[in-house]
């Protein structure tokens, strides 16, 4: 009874009072980091065109290199919970890298833009102003896709074909190469490398943005061409690995069970099944997971057990302590999930609390041992 009304009370939540998953804090991190690659794109062609000494260049580049790798950790976990990243993942993996390059070449372009003014190439580069001008059109252009969906607005779709075609870097560039010392020319060629990789990249943002779902078919038979000459049976080695660990670390905490009998049992092998799953599906290294564990046993769950809970005479005092801890422990798994699963899950497994709250001492020790144990054959396997 109790566990059937855990999980209708915590589907309830999930999926009508705070009906939250990845992929919204996905989305919303892709618009940041879209709003921020702006800025500092726009800083970028201030200094450019000598409007700014860039004194806040540095500042942005840091942010920006943030937003972008807590948003590929929110897709990770997106992948998870949210239907629509999970069916294009293949775009969205290409996003990143193509998002990753961008950001190399704009911050290198940056680089690039020092060099020729010490090398009096100013105004030469000046040339180029336009396609920095296009590019900012065109990331523009993604923030508004990434703000209201694939579809964008009508007016938007007609400027899509527009600005997919390529840049004209190199045949400005040409015009100018001619003109320049041979001490300046790869000095210029390399502020022109740079810009023609931000236009193949951001074009191939802004081509999965309006079709992801096409890229995700053309990889799809891509990985289907590759693989034809396999048996349909020969799966790949990481998925062997995902399909069987859970399975093995339940066997392997079966034996234990049988040749060792430890404390409580044939709960040793059902903790360590929920917690090999556990470790799966959040994609957590087991080690760091037994060592919280170890570390929120004696430092944590064990005081509050011993010190704290026998001074509450009230349900109502133990619902408002065990809110408090899971929502300490909860925000902090929000930085890293081992720090969310390791306290909670010593706690309740040590704790105990029921109707009739008792305390004694072979309680939290069986239930201390258990989860160790079963966190030590996860690790191990």
């Amino acid at each position: 009874l109790e566990t059937t009304v855990g999980i209708i009370i915590y589907t309830a939540v999930d999926m009508i009072i705070w009906p939250r998953h990845a992929g919204d804090q996905f989305r919303s991190q892709r618009v940041e980091l879209w709003s921020n690659i702006r800025s500092l794109l726009e800083s970028y062609r201030k200094v450019f065109t000598d409007e700014s000494d860039g004194k806040e260049v540095f500042g942005q580049r840091e942010n920006t290199a943030s937003l972008l790798s807590s948003a590929m950790a929110d897709f990770d976990q997106a992948c998870l919970d949210t239907a629509d990243v999970r069916a294009n993942r293949a775009a969205w993996q290409a996003w990143g890298d193509q998002v990753t390059s961008f950001l190399a070449a704009l911050n290198l372009s940056y680089e690039s833009i020092a060099d020729c003014k010490r090398y009096d190439l100013h105004g030469h580069v000046q040339t180029l102003a336009p396609v920095l001008g296009t590019l900012e059109r065109r990331l523009a252009l993604i923030e508004s896709f990434e703000r209201q969906g694939s579809g964008g607005e009508p007016n938007e779709r007609a400027e899509v074909s527009q600005l997919l075609s390529e840049l004209p870097v190199d045949s400005l560039a040409q015009d100018v190469m001619s003109q320049l010392e041979p001490t300046q020319q790869p000095i210029f060629q390399s502020f022109v490398d740079q810009l023609r990789s931000l236009d193949r990249s951001s074009r191939e943002i802004l081509r999965l943005m309006v079709s992801p779902e096409e890229f995700t078919a053309s990889a799809k038979v891509a990985a289907d061409t590759f693989t034809r000459p396999l048996a349909a049976t020969d799966w790949p080695a990481q998925q062997w690995i995902r399909a069987t660990y859970p399975a093995i670390v339940f066997v392997c905490g079966f034996f234990l069970w049988i040749f060792v009998d430890p404390p409580t049992g044939p709960k040793v092998a059902m903790m360590a099944g929920i917690l090999s799953l556990a470790v799966l599906l959040n994609r957590l290294d087991p080690v760091p997971v037994v060592v919280l564990m170890i570390v929120s046993t004696l430092f944590v769950v064990a005081p509050v057990y011993w010190l704290v809970m026998p001074r509450l005479n009230s349900g109502e005092s133990l619902l408002c302590l065990v809110f408090v801890y899971a929502f300490t422990f909860a925000y902090l798994g929000g930085k890293n999930p081992a720090f969310k699963m390791g306290p909670l899950m010593m706690f309740v497994n040590m704790t105990g609390i029921s109707n009739e709250q008792s305390y004694s001492f072979s309680g939290p020790i069986d239930g201390a041992i258990m989860t160790l144990l079963a966190g030590g054959v996860t690790a191990l396997v």
